[in-house]
């Protein structure tokens, strides 16, 4: 799974069934870091928050994880026991306004100032 840095286009972020998440240099295609076990069975779904200060990623564990990305580490920050669709159907993440991210078709992220939630939807 593949998702684009929204406020600077610097990072290419991509998700794998290895478990890692993984981000590329556009224009170099260099890969910059890599966050190892992000997943245990592999990553089925991956988005950036508006802000590029995060992303949320759900994996086949049924896990969604909530990842601060800083100038040198990747942080997690909160992981919840919500996602339910498997990468082979189509469950990619897609912004859908400032502070949700839509995780699949029937799970979403809420960012309300320091917390988030899961929800099924």
């Amino acid at each position: 799974t593949l998702c684009w840095q929204p406020v600077d286009g610097k990072l290419i972020l991509s998700g794998w069934s290895d478990g890692k998440i993984r981000a590329w240099g556009p224009q170099s295609g260099k890969l910059l870091w890599t966050i190892n076990d992000a997943h245990p069975l592999g990553v089925s779904a991956l988005a950036c928050t508006p802000d590029s200060a995060r992303i949320v990623s759900g994996g086949e564990d049924g896990t969604v994880r909530v990842w601060r990305l800083g100038r040198d580490c990747q942080m997690l920050e909160q992981s919840m026991k919500e996602h339910k669709v498997s990468a082979g159907g189509g469950s990619g993440m897609t912004v859908a306004l400032p502070g949700l991210q839509q995780v699949c078709s029937r799970c979403m992220v809420i960012m309300l100032g320091s917390g988030v939630h899961a929800i099924h939807v």
